[in-house]
């Protein structure tokens, strides 16, 4: 069920209903349990009354299809919890389950637990949460990403966040970077620590092993660097085959051929810049707003599909830019 009503009321029977609720107030009854409830964040009221197979209460209110749930545990059920004696799982098993508090979700942020190890946790840029907080792990909210792995030897972790952290006490555990801000700590040592060129903060704390934690550029297998947005790609014997994508790593690309004969594409969204110094490289493309190339051996071509188009020929006998 679907409501964009500002009150939202929903009462299940017979179990496994679901409501999604884009108004202000959002209630659901659910007696015979399994029942999943959806409220926006800035929600004035989101309850849901859920049926138990326990001997006490048990509420719980789920949101973007069981990505984060809402629960209020009293200090029994967080004990037996604690001593495995209450097993909590979500629908499916390629999903973990998820702990989320009352208050991390009235305030955006989204957590994700896994108690027992070999999960796969996954935050996305959702309009429910934009911050992430939990093995796999990625999160790609837009404000900030928390991974804690405490018994270490976690797969690197993937963060598209402005402000990315990770605490590894156990060690040897490893952080993609794409934000502005990059922090690591890491107990154990053993770590890795990958940042964009650009970062505003990338910073490491090993606390043992610290000869063993490394910090490098977060540069895509297509580039020798990156350096202010800009991939560079170089050949020096000819015939090679390079190309710069639309990629969130960079906005520009510049591309060297001296060996000539050459294929050579990019769809960088800024800027795209091509040099064949021996001549005779094939057609370049470019799908760059601004498209350069310098051709000093002469005998190259230009397709530009930009909206700035420019050939130097040095010794003639280039083909003519093309552009849409």
């Amino acid at each position: 069920m679907t409501c964009y009503a500002e009150s939202c009321k929903q009462i299940c029977y017979v179990s496994g209903c679901g409501l999604e609720c884009h108004g202000k107030s959002c209630q659901q009854e659910c007696p015979k349990g399994n029942c999943r409830l959806k409220c926006p964040e800035n929600a004035e009221k989101c309850d849901q009354e859920c049926g138990s197979p326990f001997p006490f209460p048990f509420k719980r209110a789920c949101a973007r299809k069981n990505i984060c749930s809402l629960l209020q545990l009293s200090l029994l059920q967080l004990k037996l919890l604690q001593l495995n004696l209450l097993q909590l799982t979500a629908p499916t098993t390629a999903a973990p389950f998820v702990l989320m508090s009352v208050k991390g979700w009235r305030t955006g942020v989204c957590y994700q637990a896994c108690t027992k190890g070999n999960c796969e946790m996954e935050c996305y840029n959702s309009e429910y949460y934009h911050s992430c907080g939990n093995c796999d792990m990625k999160c790609s909210t837009a404000t900030k990403c928390t991974f804690s792995c405490t018994s270490g030897n976690c797969n690197t972790v993937i963060c598209k966040a402005d402000t990315c952290y990770e605490s590894c006490t156990g060690g040897g555990c490893g952080l993609e970077c794409h934000g502005k801000s990059c922090e690591q700590s890491c107990t154990k040592g053993n770590c890795n620590l990958q940042c964009p060129t650009d970062a505003e903060k990338c910073e490491q704390r090993c606390t043992i092993n610290k000869d063993k934690c490394t910090i490098e550029d977060l540069v895509p297998d297509e580039c020798e660097r990156v350096e202010d947005g800009v991939c560079f790609q170089a050949c020096d014997k000819g015939n090679c085959e390079m190309e710069c994508y639309n990629s969130e790593y960079y906005h520009s690309c510049e591309q060297s051929c001296t060996g000539g004969k050459c294929d050579m594409t990019c769809s960088a969204p800024t800027k795209c810049t091509f040099s064949c110094t021996s001549g005779n490289c094939n057609t370049v493309i470019c799908k760059a707003d601004t498209c350069y190339e310098s051709c000093t051996g002469g005998g190259c071509g230009l397709e530009c599909h930009g909206k700035s188009c420019e050939q130097s020929c040095t010794k003639a006998n280039c083909k003519p830019a093309v552009s849409d």
